[in-house]
């Protein structure tokens, strides 16, 4: 339970972060956490259109979950990432991206930062 506790407050911690600034990048999310994927955009703000569609469709499922855009670079191109975070485990990551694909049919894919 120990490490459980730990593991919700780097999340909250991240969040916090990423309120403050709007967009984060990977190195600002600690080794280890666990989060989930629900898209890449091409802008922060399509990401966060795609985070407002969510939270419409499965609500109840995704508001106890943090959601942060994370920008990344790939061969040269910027883009950003949605993902929840909040989990204590990779189970419940796997869970609730069982849950979004068979009930809203949302993609999903789990995620543990290395």
């Amino acid at each position: 339970m120990r490490y459980a506790a730990v593991i919700l407050m780097v999340g909250l911690a991240v969040w916090l972060l990423w309120q403050r600034r709007g967009t984060l990048t990977e190195a600002d999310i600690p080794p280890g956490t666990v989060m989930v994927q629900l898209g890449a955009y091409d802008s922060a703000a399509d990401a966060q259109a795609h985070l407002a569609a969510v939270q419409a469709q499965a609500g109840a499922l995704v508001a106890d979950k943090p959601a942060l855009v994370i920008e990344a670079k790939s061969d040269g191109r910027r883009f950003y990432r949605l993902r929840l975070t909040g989990f204590d485990a990779p189970e419940a990551a796997r869970r609730l991206c069982g849950e979004l694909m068979a009930g809203f049919d949302l993609p999903c894919i789990p995620v543990v930062k290395r």
